[in-house]
């Protein structure tokens, strides 16, 4: 995300990695960095408290848990919208009836009443998709990605 936002802004800003999303918000708090780009989730208790102030959210709407916060898109950058996902994944070769019994008992636990108003309040929304959809969203992102990564110098380590 901070790639692409680079190349949006046309901006040089230097890329601080972080082994999670607590070691950057200590040093947010503790005035040792100027900003981070993480999920709400990770963010949402210390923007509500007051320590951390959020500049705007990469969906395509406000999140309903910030309306006062615009989007990047409100901010100036169109074309900045990225959402973070997660993803359940079984080594390759699983058993089909073992994959199907998961995906049944995840969808069972996203749409229960307790999941639900969880999620809501960590501002997770769940896009519940099929192996072969999320396979075919995996391959999309990669695509979507992969310009960044050329145009940004990053290589694996």
């Amino acid at each position: 995300m901070l790639e692409r936002f680079k190349l949006a802004a046309r901006v040089q800003i230097t890329h601080v990695p972080y082994k999670g999303s607590a070691p950057a918000l200590n040093d947010i708090m503790a005035g040792r960095i100027n900003g981070t780009i993480d999920s709400m989730p990770a963010l949402l208790g210390q923007i509500r408290s007051g320590r951390v102030k959020a500049l705007a959210v990469s969906g395509r709407e406000r999140a309903p848990q910030l309306p006062g916060v615009p989007t990047l898109a409100e901010s100036g950058f169109p074309d900045l919208v990225v959402n973070t996902w997660f993803g359940i994944a079984v080594p390759a070769g699983t058993p089909a009836d073992i994959v199907q019994r998961l995906s049944q008992e995840i969808l069972a636990a996203v749409q229960s009443p307790e999941v639900k108003l969880r999620l809501d309040e960590l501002s997770f929304a769940p896009a519940l998709m099929s192996a072969a959809e999320t396979q075919r969203f995996i391959q999309a992102e990669i695509e979507r990605w992969r310009p960044v990564v050329a145009a940004s110098g990053i290589t694996f380590q």
